[in-house]
């Protein structure tokens, strides 16, 4: 077969995924002219075996995204009580505390309360008004139900009131990670402070919801926000972690990659199993597979795996904004990162850990700035710069947390962990601070169709390609992913 099999049926999968999930008419284009580009290139490089194979790739996604759809958000319009669980107490600003419920019929709600509430794991009973999360208002605007679906809520509890307490919530794994998630975030609050603890508490399992407004804004127009939600950064952080800790055992590459492998799935579970973090992790699943037989650990082969087992696991994500930021930027590192790092070589002298910062998040903006912009309404020129400052701390940090908290039972060793943490986290934020307050850091963005980000991607991926085989295609190519 030839060597872009697997790319081809990756592509007939995510593409018979979003054949049957309902779309926007510019992203239904995007769908259509994939489906078109991939029978040409069956047509072109792939024989009649494998095109078989393609068609039953594309036919088995959209029958299994089919029989997936997730189920309707909840439409009820009246006011009622409901039995729920705490599972998660976040202390705002204004006197107020934003909650994370789980009702006793299997829903995941979000809710603000007025006044305190009880310990998380506390079974409750709650009245208000339950609602569905709002659609796209305005054509383009990304999809508050859509986002927060992809976190895990179906619905908001609008003027909630907790009513009593009726008992403690039975014992399970998502009560109990609940309650070990309440503690961390104490622990980290007690020895490191605001807004560095949520920081951390963001790198570790993606609770963002106590930083200031200010901040999250800070994050976002200095294209960091990333480093908040736990997704591929952190597992990538967590497989070097635990690969560099196996490295001194002298064990077989598998057994190492099959060790790593477990830890990056305990590190997702411990995260709260949310889409992005278990995309990230099959991700890397599929790259240390590939290192434990033998073959590159980084290839397009990986990725396609990758896309195939999403497709087919959890298919209501393929039509994700994060998705497609996922995969983007992931395609356009292996795409670029080698060329961008021979001609950073040749002209810039750079110690080699700065130089591979630089290339891969140049790399990273080249593949996401449009997707992003569309998606944030804002475009972050600094975004390289930022990024090569305060993305090689992420997995130091993560480290010095997870060691103040394995110490915590040792007060003067854990605050040892929490006052080195603190100096990394200064300088993060710092320079976040600082490159927001930059002339022009955010520069606010209409955002594109559908189409012209898919055209974008298309040039970009093909540029490379056509450079090796003719300059004035490539320019091209260029040209149309400025349009």
């Amino acid at each position: 077969m030839p060597s872009c099999a697997l790319l081809l049926c990756s592509g007939a999968a995510v593409l018979g995924a979003l054949a049957v999930t309902p779309l926007d008419f510019d992203v239904r284009i995007v769908a259509g002219a994939g489906s078109i580009a991939l029978a040409a290139a069956c047509a072109c490089v792939a024989t009649s075996r494998l095109s078989l194979l393609v068609a039953a790739f594309f036919a088995a996604s959209a029958a299994n995204a089919a029989l997936r759809q997730p189920a309707s958000p909840p439409t009820e319009q009246r006011t009622a009580r409901y039995g729920a669980t705490l599972m998660e107490a976040i202390a705002a600003a204004d006197g107020t505390t934003a909650v994370t419920l789980l009702l006793d019929d299997g829903r995941r709600i979000t809710a603000r309360v007025a006044k305190a509430v009880p310990e998380v794991g506390a079974h409750l009973i709650v009245r208000g008004r339950l609602e569905p999360f709002d659609e796209v208002r305005n054509p383009g605007e990304p999809s508050e139900a859509a986002i927060e679906r992809e976190r895990g809520f179906d619905a908001k509890l609008d003027g909630a009131q907790i009513l009593s307490e009726t008992r403690q919530a039975d014992s399970n794994s998502r009560t109990w990670l609940a309650r070990a998630h309440a503690w961390a975030g104490a622990q980290l609050r007690e020895r490191l402070g605001e807004p560095a603890a949520s920081v951390v508490a963001g790198e570790l399992w993606g609770e963002r919801s106590a930083l200031p407004p200010f901040l999250r804004a800070e994050f976002q127009e200095t294209g960091t926000v990333h480093v908040l939600v736990t997704a591929g950064l952190h597992l990538g952080a967590v497989a070097a972690l635990a690969a560099a800790l196996l490295a001194s055992a002298s064990l077989p590459r598998w057994a190492t990659c099959a060790a790593t492998i477990a830890a990056i799935w305990v590190f997702a579970w411990w995260s709260g199993a949310q889409l992005p973090a278990i995309r990230a992790a099959t991700m890397a699943t599929a790259a240390l597979t590939a290192r434990a037989c033998g073959r590159a650990t980084f290839s397009w082969n990986a990725l396609a795996l990758a896309g195939i087992f999403i497709a087919f696991l959890h298919p209501a994500s393929i039509a994700t904004t994060s998705f497609a930021l996922s995969f983007s930027c992931v395609a356009a590192i292996f795409a670029y990162a080698a060329p961008l790092e021979r001609w950073v070589e040749s002209r810039i002298a750079l110690p080699d850990r700065v130089r591979e910062a630089v290339v891969l998040s140049s790399a990273t903006q080249l593949g996401i700035w449009p997707l992003a912009a569309a998606t944030f309404l804002q475009f972050t020129p600094y975004a390289v710069a930022a990024n090569v400052a305060v993305v090689p701390c992420v997995a130091a940090t993560m480290a010095l947390g997870a060691a103040q908290l394995a110490f915590a039972w040792c007060a003067p060793i854990a605050q040892a962990f929490a006052n080195c943490n603190s100096w990394l986290l200064a300088w993060m934020l710092g320079v976040v601070e600082s490159v927001s307050a930059l002339p022009g850091a955010s520069i606010a963005m209409t955002p594109a169709p559908a189409w012209c980000i898919g055209a974008y991607d298309a040039a970009l991926l093909s540029a490379p390609l056509l450079w090796r085989r003719n300059r004035t295609l490539a320019i091209a190519a260029a040209m149309l992913a400025t349009i």
